[in-house]
């Protein structure tokens, strides 16, 4: 029992003693470790950061935006008949063929019209030919009165004439002989007999000269000049007073004068009655414009019945975009009937900002995506003129023309639109998030010797990861990539990624040299 008591007086003499030598143990062991962390952090003293050196890579940039499916042509259907619509055979949405009945029509009213346009060119018809035929016969009348008129007057003037020289051979009886009258008589009537002989020579086809004035007129003379001789021969042969028989056939003769001029009187008033019948050329032109009207108005009734019996045709194959019209409503001529949007000629409108607008331009190509479905596009159109969206912002409308449409194609939906605006291969990149920019340009932080340096450099064409730089960096160029707030000029910095990238560097450089 007192052995046990001395065991346990030198067990507890034995404890303090582990006890120091274990925390002296711990002790060593935080002063070699605080010694080791001085040495490390007096070496790389920074904030870690990521970097990546520029690669070279082909870029292709685009302009993604979306618009709505459209039709580049579109044809509205109009009339040029007033008819009451009978059957319509469409409607919004629905697809037509090039030769489709779309509407046909009650044509009863249409061929009311046509038989009262033909009733009227008949009527008009006649009309006209009942005054041609009046006035024809009127100018024939007139042309006889007119030659009896002048007929007339060659017996007045005959008369005028003979009763003139009676009464000069009264007055003169003691100092002429009635014998050298009848000879002057008989010379003037040589005289002609001469002329007419004349008329007839040049007249050797033997055309009828009663129309003839000149002709008619001699006739008139010679008859004058016959009756005047043989009427002085009477005297001379019978009459044993020469003055007294002289006097009663100027009597005779003033009475037979008087009877000629009332006849004249007549027939110049026949004249001027007939001549009133007889058609002038503006009248005769009124009658052709007349027939012409009725022709064009029976004209235009027949066709206004052939475009009825024939309804409305589709011409070309396409789509129903609209229907303005119903049956039972009366079509009017000029207006639109429905509209036919081409299938075959499909445009994507689409609005551009106008960054978007520096890089997109005519002929550029597109892919466009169309219920999930992909088509191949070209920039045909771009706007001179900007509008204002309801943001506010500016936008310019451009189109793209699919090339090769399908018939999943349907018009008005949305369309996501990729304009490829330029592609380059083998240039020098970085990646979109290493990119800043401030009021002097575009720069990124590079890292030299373990600090932070500022460099402003010019970008190319770029896409949705990276891109293009046309100077400011090399290749071997430090670029951080996660830029941070904390990130300023001549910040002291440890590139975490620093072996990665230089490997990266020298398998890219490797690839390149071996290209």
């Amino acid at each position: 029992m007192s052995e046990q008591t001395v065991n346990k007086k030198s067990n507890k003499k034995r404890l303090p003693l582990i006890i120091g030598l274990i925390a002296g143990g711990f002790l060593l062991l935080l002063i070699g470790v605080g010694i080791a962390g001085i040495s490390y952090f007096s070496k790389n003293i920074g904030l870690p950061v990521e970097v990546e050196t520029p690669k070279i890579n082909d870029i292709s940039s685009s302009v993604t935006t979306s618009g709505i499916v459209t039709s580049a042509e579109s044809t509205t259907y109009t009339t040029s008949v007033a008819a009451i619509v009978d059957e319509i055979n469409i409607r919004p949405g629905q697809t037509v063929k090039a030769g489709d009945t779309i509407i046909t029509f009650d044509i009863s009213d249409l061929e009311n019209q046509y038989d009262q346009a033909s009733l009227n060119a008949r009527s008009t018809e006649l009309s006209n030919q009942t005054t041609i035929e009046a006035s024809d016969k009127s100018s024939s009348q007139l042309a006889q009165a007119k030659q009896q008129s002048e007929e007339l007057k060659s017996r007045i003037a005959a008369l005028e004439q003979e009763i003139a020289e009676l009464q000069s051979g009264i007055t003169e009886t003691g100092a002429n002989d009635l014998a050298n009258v009848i000879l002057e008589k008989r010379n003037q009537l040589s005289s002609v007999l001469d002329e007419l002989q004349a008329i007839l020579e040049a007249n050797p086809t033997g055309n009828d000269l009663s129309q003839n004035p000149e002709y008619q007129e001699k006739c008139a003379e010679r008859d004058a000049l016959n009756t005047s001789i043989a009427n002085l021969e009477a005297i001379a042969d019978t009459m044993p007073d020469p003055s007294e028989e002289i006097t009663g056939l100027i009597s005779s003769k003033s009475t037979e004068l008087a009877s000629l001029e009332g006849e004249l009187a007549s027939q110049e008033a026949l004249i001027q009655s007939m001549e009133s019948g007889v058609l002038t050329a503006t009248q005769r032109e009124q009658l052709s414009i007349a027939k012409q009207l009725s022709t064009l108005q029976l004209d235009a009734a027949a066709a206004s019945l052939e475009e009825g019996k024939a309804g409305v045709i589709a011409q070309q194959d396409g789509i129903v975009t609209s229907v303005d019209i119903t049956k039972g409503s009366t079509a009017t001529p000029g207006y639109p009937l429905f509209t036919i949007a081409d299938m075959n000629d499909l445009k994507i409108t689409v609005s551009l900002t106008k960054k978007e607008l520096e890089t997109v331009e005519l002929g550029q190509s597109a892919t466009v995506t169309i219920l999930n479905r992909e088509y191949e596009g070209t920039v045909t159109y771009i706007s001179h003129m900007a509008n204002i969206n309801a943001a506010g912002a500016t936008t310019v409308e451009a189109e793209i023309t699919l090339q090769d449409p399908d018939a999943s194609v349907i018009l008005g939906v949305d369309a996501n639109v990729v304009i490829h605006t330029a592609s380059k291969q083998d240039i020098l990149t970085i990646p979109n998030i290493a990119l800043n920019i401030d009021n002097t340009g575009t720069f990124v932080y590079t890292v030299e010797e373990n600090v932070v340096v500022k460099k402003y450099i010019t970008t190319g064409i770029s896409d949705d990861t990276k891109y293009e730089v046309l100077d400011g960096i090399t290749k071997d160029t430090l670029v951080i990539t996660n830029i941070t707030s904390a990130i300023q000029e001549g910040l002291p910095v440890i590139p975490n990624n620093l072996d990665e990238q230089q490997q990266t560097s020298d398998t890219s450089e490797a690839d390149t040299t071996k290209n």
